[in-house]
């Protein structure tokens, strides 16, 4: 009988670990601010933890839960990482720093962290808004230039930020005049201008679907 050759199939490599590109995490506006321009917030699939990604005016964000030692817990998290991080520059090295870092961006105060328990982002149990800010405030006195895997992210953020920038305007006037009695601004005034810009926008959108 021939004898049978056995052949034997390795499995392929593993990708590679993503690497970080050139490009800088730039910090984004707060939640709130985000979402006077329209951006929406969704709670992501518990199974992707930090998990963090924006696409379509929509920011999905992996739930989290505050407990009581959660600042001195990502404190230390963070720590470690920094160290990984000097030998092994990869995405996955700075997961937790990457986080941390767009959740103190997004959450400025109270209102903020209302909002994002209010979209089941935040589980605080019987943590209060403002000490839930008053953490990750703490983590970060500033992310402007720091390594950050969300630097894509931040950027597109921005674009959409910026590209909302009349929407963003007609939300300041509502909100600084109209409702403020006591502003210099007579509400006459404000109900024009804020006419104005409306018909601007929609000039703008007609414009932009013409393209």
């Amino acid at each position: 009988m021939p004898h049978r050759r056995s052949y034997s199939v390795e499995p392929p490599p593993p990708p590679p670990p993503a690497t970080l590109s050139e490009e800088r995490y730039i910090p984004i506006p707060s939640a709130t601010e985000l979402m006077e321009v329209g951006v929406k917030f969704t709670c992501g699939n518990k199974g992707k933890q930090l998990h963090i990604s924006f696409n379509n005016g929509e920011m999905e964000i992996s739930p989290i839960s505050i407990g009581k030692n959660v600042e001195s817990l990502l404190r230390n998290l963070i720590a470690c990482e920094k160290l990984a991080f000097q030998d092994k520059r990869t995405e996955d090295s700075i997961r937790i720093t990457s986080y941390a870092a767009v959740m103190a961006n997004l959450i400025n105060s109270s209102k903020d962290v209302d909002l994002l328990k209010e979209k089941g982002i935040i589980h605080a149990g019987r943590f209060r808004s403002e000490d839930i800010a008053g953490v990750f405030s703490r983590l970060f006195s500033s992310t402007t230039g720091i390594f950050v895997s969300y630097a894509g992210l931040s950027s597109k953020v921005h674009d959409h930020y910026k590209a909302q920038w009349i929407r963003r305007r007609l939300s300041i006037i509502k909100r600084d005049y109209l409702y403020n009695p006591s502003s210099i601004w007579s509400t006459a005034n404000a109900v024009v201008l804020v006419i104005i810009l409306a018909i601007i926008q929609t000039i703008y959108s007609v414009l932009a679907y013409y393209k």
